[in-house]
């Protein structure tokens, strides 16, 4: 075939994909996926389904009820250590239960970065907690918090794992680049349905469902509600699972 030839054949073959139906429609779920990845998709047209779009893959995982949300959240999570975690600001606009201190910082959260829930101020410096985190500033000693905006930027969508505490879990949402605690399973899926964005029926088809994460999986079918170790601990990985995760999945560190 000679050069000329090839060429035509060529503008032939793009000029037949792009008028092509099937690539219109994979090239379309393509764009979707790739403008929704990181976020929770609550399901409008169907009883407020929810679904997390992984960055990675850009494919849709079902959260269901919170023992799914849990396992989408140790399957997909990212191993962070304390000191890259603690350069993501901290989402403050989420009630996860008691204040005993009345500081306006929830105990359950409290407990997560580290400073007194019976104290309004951690570190006696005169300045509240929840006044410190809202302008960077450490709750916990001196000087500013060194945030790293190009860091949450490059984790934004993804569920985070301390793995040098308890395995803590923390969503990145990319809309405000905050990191939000998930504490509790069902705690986790109700905070993930308030950041979340509707979507249709046939929005949501458009992007390719995950296999290995199936709408009608039934873990929790033949367990008690009541027994189910989940209902009562943390959203969390234990430590030696979190630093298995951490080592299987190389992170950052900037």
């Amino acid at each position: 075939m000679t050069p000329k030839k090839f060429k035509i054949f060529l503008s032939l073959l793009l000029l037949l994909c792009l008028t092509c139906p099937f690539f219109r429609q994979t090239r379309a779920q393509t764009d979707l996926a790739e403008k929704l990845k990181g976020l929770i998709l609550l399901q409008v047209e169907d009883r407020g389904k929810a679904w997390y779009v992984y960055p990675e893959d850009q494919k849709r995982y079902y959260l269901g009820k919170p023992v799914d949300a849990l396992a989408v959240i140790q399957e997909l999570g990212r191993g962070v250590t304390n000191r890259d975690l603690s350069r993501i600001p901290v989402a403050l606009d989420i009630n996860y239960g008691p204040d005993s201190d009345q500081d306006g910082v929830s105990d359950r959260l409290e407990q997560a970065i580290g400073t007194d829930p019976d104290s309004q101020d951690s570190d006696n410096d005169g300045y509240k907690d929840k006044k410190e985190i809202e302008n960077n500033y450490n709750p916990l000693g001196e000087g500013k918090i060194s945030l790293n905006p190009e860091m949450s930027s490059k984790v934004q969508g993804y569920f985070l794992i301390q793995t040098e505490q308890n395995g803590e879990a923390w969503y990145v949402y990319p809309e405000d680049q905050k990191r939000y605690y998930l504490g509790k399973p069902a705690d986790a899926l109700e905070i993930m349905k308030k950041l979340s964005l509707g979507v249709n029926n046939t929005d949501l088809a458009r992007i390719i469902s995950s296999q290995t994460n199936k709408e009608n999986s039934h873990t929790d079918s033949k367990k008690n509600s009541n027994d189910d170790p989940l209902n009562n601990n943390p959203s969390t990985l234990s430590a030696s699972q979190a630093l298995k995760k951490a080592g299987e999945i190389p992170f950052f560190s900037v």
